[in-house]
């Protein structure tokens, strides 16, 4: 549909909005008994992308990269060890107490962050293939 640039730049802000409540709230289903079930990661994200391309317009198609990569970006932000959301939490203590956190503190919880990430990453692949496969 066609609407004025005004209007365009309006959604903008309101789709970034929505998406960032819907990241948020994403992220803490995953805490809930079936969250992990309908989490899904790049296997069922391109199943998906696949799907938009071909039953939808191509602009449709360009809106959920651009809502994943919005999403990214926000979900990057958490204050998630191994997440650039850690390190601004870490500079904001550091700031606000004027005490250096021991490097060896910060690496061990990047590590333990990075290592649960990738748990978490394997574990929605692994759900992926499953749902795809209908097992």
């Amino acid at each position: 549909t066609w609407l004025p640039f005004k209007d365009r730049v309006n959604n903008v802000f309101v789709d970034f909005g929505e998406s960032s409540v819907a990241i948020i709230k994403g992220v803490g289903r995953l805490f809930t008994k079936n969250g992990i079930k309908e989490a899904s990661g790049i296997v069922g994200i391109f199943v998906y992308s696949g799907s938009l391309y071909s039953n939808y317009t191509f602009s449709t198609y360009l809106y959920f990269w651009g809502m994943i990569s919005v999403n990214l970006a926000i979900f990057n932000l958490l204050p998630f060890p191994g997440l650039d959301g850690w390190q601004l939490l870490v500079t904001a203590i550091e700031g606000i107490s004027k005490k250096k956190i021991p490097n060896k503190f910060k690496q061990t919880m990047s590590l333990i962050g990075l290592a649960l990430l990738f748990l978490l990453m394997i574990a929605i692949v692994v759900l992926d293939v499953m749902r795809i496969a209908g097992v």
